[in-house]
Order: C-alpha cells, then sequence, then structure tokens
C-alpha cells in the first residue's frame, strides 16, 4: 500500500515527516475545492512519491534476489547495475529509473541527469479574505437547506398505490393502526386545543421562513468558515500574511 508522504526542515534544521502530506485532504478530502494550487500541489507530490518509490523502495533485495534462478548469472557488482542500487531495500528496484544518478555518483555523468530528480512541491496557502469572500454563497446555501427541511408534495405528482404487502408487513400495518388509534383517543384535543395549535404551527412556520431560518443561517455560516479556517491553519495551508 502506498500513501503519500512529505518532509520538511523543522526548527532544527532536521527532515521531519509531515503529518499532513496532502493539501486535497483538508476538510475531510474537499480542501481541493477551495484552490487550484491545493490540487496541483497534490498532483506533483505524487509524482515525487511516485520517483522515490520505483527508486527506493519498489525493488529486491540482494539476499531474496540471489535465490532466484531468474537472476542466475547476473553481476550485481556491475557499475551499470550498481549505480541503482538502493540502500532502502538493499537491492534493486524492479523497475529501475534510468536517468537516476546517485548524489556524488559519477559528477560528470549526474549533472545531466539532475532535472529528474523531482524536488518537494511547495505548498501554496490561502488568505484568509479568500474564505470570507465565500460567506454570501455558504449563507445561502445553508439557508436554502433550512427552508427545505421539511419535504414538499410534487406539483402534478400522482399519489401512486401502494405494492401489495407481505402478510408479515400486512399484520405490522394492522398493529400501527390499532396503536395509532389508541394514541389518538387518548391525546385526542378539544376543537380550540386543534384550532390553537395548527395557528401556532402556521405562525412558527412564517417566523422561521422569513426572519429565522436566516438568522440561522447566518449563525452556521460563521461556524462553518471558523471551521474552515481552524482546519487550513492547522494543516499549514492558511497564509500567515495580513491583508493591509
Amino acid at each position: 500500500m502506498i500513501f503519500p508522504s512529505r518532509r520538511f526542515k523543522n526548527e532544527k534544521g532536521e527532515m521531519e515527516k509531515d503529518p499532513y502530506p496532502i493539501s486535497c485532504g483538508s476538510l475531510d478530502g474537499f480542501g481541493g475545492f477551495f484552490s487550484r494550487d491545493f490540487r496541483e500541489h497534490d498532483f506533483q507530490l505524487g509524482r515525487k512519491n511516485c520517483q522515490s518509490f520505483l527508486r527506493n523502495y519498489f525493488g529486491i533485495p540482494i539476499d531474496r534476489a540471489r535465490q532466484m534462478s531468474v537472476f542466475e548469472g547476473w553481476n550485481e557488482e556491475d557499475p551499470r547495475h550498481k549505480r541503482f542500487f538502493s540502500p532502502e531495500v538493499n537491492g534493486y528496484p524492479i523497475v529501475p529509473d534510468i536517468t537516476y544518478y546517485p548524489e556524488g555518483y559519477q559528477p560528470d555523468e549526474a549533472s545531466d541527469y539532475e532535472a529528474y530528480t523531482l524536488s518537494t512541491p511547495n505548498r501554496h496557502p490561502v488568505e484568509a479574505e479568500e474564505i470570507f469572500a465565500l460567506k454570501d454563497k455558504i449563507h445561502h446555501r445553508l439557508k436554502t437547506v433550512l427552508l427545505n427541511l421539511s419535504p414538499k408534495p410534487e406539483e402534478g405528482e400522482e399519489k401512486k398505490s401502494p405494492a401489495p404487502a407481505s402478510p408479515e408487513a400486512a399484520q405490522q400495518q394492522k398493529i400501527n393502526a390499532e396503536v395509532d388509534a389508541l394514541m389518538e383517543r387518548h391525546f385526542k384535543q378539544s376543537t380550540l386545543q386543534a384550532f390553537i395549535s395548527e395557528v401556532v404551527a402556521d405562525l412558527g412556520k412564517k417566523l422561521w421562513n422569513s426572519v429565522l431560518a436566516d438568522k440561522v443561517a447566518a449563525y452556521l455560516t460563521k461556524t462553518v468558515i471558523r471551521a474552515i479556517l481552524s482546519e487550513f491553519k492547522t494543516r499549514g495551508l492558511l497564509s500567515d500574511s495580513k491583508k493591509k
């Protein structure tokens, strides 16, 4: 199994493994929607990881190769092969990268192939203002969802007759109907109580549609933006520069 990998120099100048190698992995995999640079970074990192995997990990240890008949007569000390040697697996790659010359190996030839060693791509953090600019769109989306929480009947939709129920389902429906009748007799409202309940429900729905849904959407919008900024900050995807 191959996993994304990214290393960086810490404050001590030592190479350290990045706990958040890919930018698009933010927000449970939805981070790539916020910036094209995130997607380009991950693409280039994938190329770098693949090159490293083929050169240093996808190989056959020498001890194992010596036991396989397919390598019989193969000279592991041949200079043409020696430059592909991988200390990580103590062996040779299965698919050798013919452009690869290890650092310090035949400098006169290695200089022709330096460009083929891919570097780790730099991250391109986003500005906080870029996230704030999405406020109206997020608010509109959330408000639309809140106003459509209750299902609405489709216009012109014909009521379909229910499919024939199995004996077990028919028995359960009968039980449910009897229970509903018991509940209705016990909690039966007077005409006045039913009227008041209907008026209150209608007023509540109108108040929700005209005012409350907008207020709740505004609150949720701030919550969403805060979560996005916090996630990007944690992963080093939020720029520290302040807009003048």
